[in-house]
């Protein structure tokens, strides 16, 4: 299956990590789908406050997610080192401003 998949300008020793990343990736979702179901229902025995604040922390994270991944790997991983750390938070609140523009229309 990898032999399929080899694109020319990766070196073979970076695909080889790539597909291993990928691979415990697949294992590790297929493993957390029982322990959710576990954390849903123990947390549903205990409260429903305990459960809705499980859900709401889940929203904010996804919110978080959503909000870092509009360019944000990129983003974060290529600018953000390259800053002092004293225009960092500057920077940030900017790149919080072009997403915040980019989703009013």
């Amino acid at each position: 299956m990898a032999e399929s998949l080899k694109l020319a300008v990766m070196p073979e020793r970076l695909e080889e990590r790539a597909f291993s990343g990928l691979r415990w990736t697949l294992w590790l979702t297929l493993l957390s789908v029982p322990f959710s179901f576990a954390v849903r229902v123990i947390l549903a025995r205990t409260g429903r406050s305990v459960l809705g604040a499980y859900g709401l922390l889940g929203v904010y994270t996804s919110l978080v997610n959503v909000f870092f991944y509009l360019g944000g790997d990129a983003v974060i991983m290529r600018f953000l080192p390259g800053l002092a750390p004293g225009q960092r938070r500057g920077f940030l609140w900017l790149y919080c401003g072009v997403i915040a523009a980019g989703w009013l229309p």
